[in-house]
């Protein structure tokens, strides 16, 4: 199953939280922090299949 990048960075940290032995509530809080911040910066995730060069 191909996961979007969104999804697996979202597995990757939660992953990341527990072998850090972070707790259920401070997982829950830091990722609605992270929630809310994503809503106020704008973030574009391309698609780049040929493996080109992207500028920026």
């Amino acid at each position: 199953m191909k996961l979007k990048p969104v999804e697996d960075m979202a597995i990757s940290t939660v992953a990341l939280m527990l072998r850090e032995g972070f707790s259920t509530g401070e997982m829950l809080m830091a990722l609605s922090v992270a929630k809310e911040y994503a809503k106020e910066v704008p973030v574009v995730i391309e698609s780049n299949p040929d493996n080109r060069q992207i500028a920026g």
